[in-house]
């Protein structure tokens, strides 16, 4: 990842960018399981940790762990936890 030292605005856009491109790939794989191919999850298990690694780029910039975020984020996502998928219930045990 390029840092840009005094430029934290290039930093953002940099790795937003680089976020968005990491998804959209991870899209492309999706979307060719929809249309009926095996999902590629090496394909899937790459660009997940891109995301993250892009991720923690913009969080370093505006000087927040993924800690942080999560926290932030807790209460808004508690009411999902119900909604959890056992593991035998995943995408790679219906393969």
């Amino acid at each position: 990842m390029k840092i840009y030292k005094d430029d934290p605005q290039a930093n953002l856009l940099n790795t937003a960018v680089s976020i968005t491109t990491e998804a959209s790939e991870l899209l492309d794989a999706v979307v060719k399981y929809v249309e009926g191919e095996r999902l590629d999850v090496d394909s899937c298990i790459e660009k997940l940790g891109g995301i993250e690694y892009y991720m923690k780029g913009f969080r370093d910039t505006i000087c927040f762990t993924r800690k942080d975020i999560l926290d932030a984020n807790a209460v808004k996502w508690a009411k999902d936890d119900d909604d959890e998928v056992e593991e035998d219930e995943t995408i790679l045990h219906k393969q």
